[in-house]
C-alpha cells in the first residue's frame, strides 16, 4: 500500500514539497499580485478554501489557488453563467455572487449520496433567497470537519450516518460556542427527535417541505 504523501510512481515522499507550497492568505495575495480584499471575497464565496489549519491560521495551497483562479477567469471571459462557473471550479454556488456579505453557507450531510443531490437540486430549483454555497458531507465525521472549517449558516443533517452518527455530530457541534448562530435541519426515517430551536423532518417528506424549512431558517 502506498504511504500517505508519497508518489505512486517512485515512492518519494512529497509531503515536504507540499508543505512549502502552503501560505497564509496575506502572503498569497502578495505572491499572486491580488488584493487581500478580493481573496477574502473569494474565500467568503467558497471559491478558494484553506488546505490546512495551524492553530487559528489558515494556509492555502498556492498551486491549487492559481489553478482555480485561472479557471474562474477563463469562465468569466467566456461569459459563463454563475452556476456553470460553479460547476467548472467544483463549487455548488447559487445566487448573486457579487454580494459576498449576503452569502449563506449550507452544509448537507447524508450518507445517501442520491438524497444529497436531490436536496441540492431542490434548493437550486426552489430557493430564491440570497446567494448561497452548498457543501456536501456523507458521514457524521465529515460533517463535523466541514462545519469546523466553514462555520455554516445552516446544516442539514441526517441522524443515522456511519463513522459518527448524525445525532452525535449535532450534539458535538451545538456545544461549540462558534456554532451558536448556526441553524440545523435534522432528518431521520427511523426516529423522532425534537431539537430545541431547530427543525426536525421525518423521512420521507416532500421536497417543497424541505425547501420551505430552509427558507424559514436562513431568509
Amino acid at each position: 500500500m502506498m504511504r500517505p504523501g508519497c508518489s505512486r510512481a517512485d515512492g518519494i515522499d512529497m509531503s515536504e514539497d507540499m508543505e512549502k507550497n502552503l501560505v497564509g492568505i496575506r502572503g498569497l495575495a502578495k505572491k499572486l499580485g491580488i488584493s487581500f480584499e478580493l481573496l477574502k471575497k473569494y474565500e467568503a464565496l467558497g471559491i478558494i478554501r484553506p488546505a490546512k489549519k495551524e492553530g487559528k491560521k489558515e494556509l492555502y495551497d498556492q498551486e491549487k489557488v492559481i489553478n482555480v483562479l485561472y479557471t474562474l477567469r477563463s469562465c468569466l471571459a467566456k461569459g459563463y453563467s454563475v452556476p456553470k462557473i460553479a460547476c467548472h471550479i467544483g463549487l455548488h454556488y447559487y445566487g448573486d455572487y457579487t454580494q459576498a456579505d449576503d452569502i449563506k453557507r449550507i452544509l448537507i450531510a447524508d450518507d445517501d449520496h442520491d438524497l444529497v443531490e436531490i436536496f441540492a437540486e431542490g434548493l437550486i430549483n426552489g430557493y430564491c433567497g440570497c446567494g448561497y454555497v452548498i457543501y456536501k458531507a456523507y458521514d457524521g465525521s465529515e460533517a463535523v470537519k466541514w462545519a469546523r472549517l466553514i462555520f455554516p449558516d445552516l446544516i442539514i443533517l441526517d441522524l443515522a450516518m456511519p463513522v459518527m452518527d448524525g445525532l452525535s455530530s449535532y450534539e458535538y457541534l451545538k456545544r461549540n460556542p462558534r456554532m451558536r448562530s448556526c441553524k440545523f435541519i435534522l432528518m431521520s426515517g427511523s426516529m423522532i427527535y425534537e431539537p430545541e430551536g431547530d427543525v426536525f423532518l421525518l423521512k420521507p417528506f416532500e421536497l417543497n417541505e424541505f425547501v420551505e424549512a430552509v427558507k424559514s431558517l436562513i431568509d
